[in-house]
C-alpha cells in the first residue's frame, strides 16, 4: 500500500455523500437532490495555527470539489478592505482536484482558457496543467475516505496523483530517472509568497502570484515567468456579470505591457449569491534584467442586475523574482511542465 495514500484509511462515524457536497457549493443553503453514495467522513477542522498535512483529503468550502493536499506554505495577505486593514497570515495549500468534480466547480479545470484572445501578451500552453488549485486554510473541510486505499485505488481521480505521491520508480515512464523526478518535485511546487485582495462594492478581487523561474526562447532571450491566479467573489446579494479585463505590467526601467480583452465563455462570468465565485490564471513574462520593482495592476469591467457598469479594481501586485533559488535551479524546467511536455501539451519555443 502506498504510504502517503494509505495513511488516509481511517474509519469514522459520520459519513457525507455527494448530495452533501452539492449543498455546500458556493455557500448555498438549499437542499439539492442527487444520486447518493458514500464518499467519506468529515473530520474536525484544524485551528488557524494547525497546518493540514500532505495527503489530507478535503472538500472545498466555496467550490465544493474534492481534493488532496500536496504541499503547504505560509502566506502574508495584503487586503485593501479599508485603510486600516492589518496584514494577515494564513496557510495556503497546493492541491489536486478530483476529476469527477471538474464540471461542477464554476471555474475551468485548467484555469487558463479564459480570454477571447491574448492581446499583446503572449499566452501559450507552456504552463497549463489540469486539476490543480491553491486553497486557503479556512477553505478546507477535511474528511477521510471510507474505502481501503491501495496503489491501484487512489483516494481521488487525478492524472497527477502518482506524480505528487510517487511510490516506486516504475511509475515513471521510460526516459525519466527517479533522482531528477524527485528533485523537480521538491523544487517546483506552485506555492505563492503572498496574496493580494481588493474590495469594490462588495466584490472582492484576489490575486495570487507565483514565480515559475526563467523561461528561454528560441531567439536566445530569457524572461522571468510568472503565473497569477485571479479570483473574483461577489459578497453581496445582487447579480454581477463579468465582461472585460484590463491589465498593465510595468518595471522600474520602463518596460511596459498592456492587455485589454473580453472574458470568454469558458469562464463562469455570472456571479450570483448562490454561485458567487470564479477564478482563472494568466501568465506574464518580465525581461531577465528586471528582478525587482515589477508590478501588475488593472481592473475588471462588470455589469450589475440594473445594467450599470462596475469597475472592480485588481490590487497592485508585485512581481519580484524569488532570489532564494540559484540560477541553476531557476533554469530547471518545472516538474509539472516536464510531465506535460511528455504528454504533448507543452510547447517549447
Amino acid at each position: 500500500m502506498c504510504k502517503a495514500l494509505g495513511m488516509l484509511n481511517v474509519l469514522a462515524s459520520r459519513a457525507f455523500t455527494t448530495s452533501n457536497i452539492r449543498a455546500l457549493r458556493f455557500g448555498s443553503q438549499r437542499t439539492q437532490q442527487s444520486d447518493i453514495f458514500q464518499v467519506g467522513a468529515f473530520l474536525p477542522e484544524n485551528s488557524k495555527s494547525q497546518i493540514y498535512q500532505k495527503g489530507q483529503l478535503f472538500v472545498h468550502k466555496i467550490f465544493a470539489y474534492r481534493g488532496i493536499i500536496v504541499k503547504s506554505t505560509n502566506c502574508v495577505i495584503y487586503s485593501r478592505r479599508s485603510v486600516n486593514t492589518p496584514l494577515e497570515e494564513s496557510f495556503y495549500y497546493q492541491v489536486l482536484i478530483d476529476s469527477d468534480d471538474w464540471n461542477e466547480m464554476h471555474f475551468p479545470y485548467n484555469l487558463t482558457t479564459c480570454l477571447n484572445s491574448i492581446g499583446n501578451m503572449e499566452q501559450k500552453n507552456k504552463t497549463e496543467y489540469n486539476g490543480m488549485d491553491i486553497v486557503a486554510h479556512d477553505e478546507i473541510r477535511p474528511y477521510q475516505n471510507l474505502q481501503n486505499l491501495t496503489d491501484e485505488t487512489p483516494p481521488i481521480k487525478n492524472e497527477h496523483i502518482y506524480q505528487c505521491f510517487p511510490t516506486t520508480p516504475n511509475l515513471l515512464e521510460e526516459g525519466y530517472e527517479m533522482e531528477t523526478f524527485q528533485q523537480g518535485l521538491e523544487f517546483n511546487q506552485l506555492l505563492p509568497q503572498a496574496v493580494y485582495k481588493h474590495l469594490t462594492d462588495l466584490n472582492e478581487v484576489q490575486v495570487i502570484p507565483f514565480y515559475l523561474g526563467i523561461n528561454g526562447r528560441g531567439d536566445g532571450q530569457n524572461f522571468h515567468l510568472w503565473r497569477c491566479l485571479f479570483r473574483i467573489r461577489n459578497l453581496g446579494k445582487k447579480v454581477v456579470k463579468l465582461q472585460d479585463i484590463k491589465l498593465d505590467t510595468s518595471t522600474l526601467d520602463g518596460y511596459y505591457t498592456s492587455l485589454e480583452e473580453s472574458l470568454s465563455e469558458n469562464l463562469a462570468k455570472k456571479l450570483t449569491p448562490t454561485k458567487s465565485v470564479t477564478q482563472f490564471a494568466l501568465h506574464f513574462e518580465m525581461p531577465i534584467r528586471c528582478v525587482k520593482g515589477n508590478t501588475l495592476c488593472g481592473y475588471f469591467i462588470a455589469e450589475d442586475d440594473q445594467k450599470r457598469k462596475i469597475k472592480l479594481i485588481i490590487p497592485l501586485t508585485p512581481l519580484d523574482s524569488n532570489q532564494i533559488y540559484s540560477q541553476e535551479q531557476m533554469e530547471t524546467v518545472s516538474f509539472f511542465l516536464i510531465i506535460l511536455k511528455k504528454e504533448g501539451n507543452y510547447e517549447m519555443d
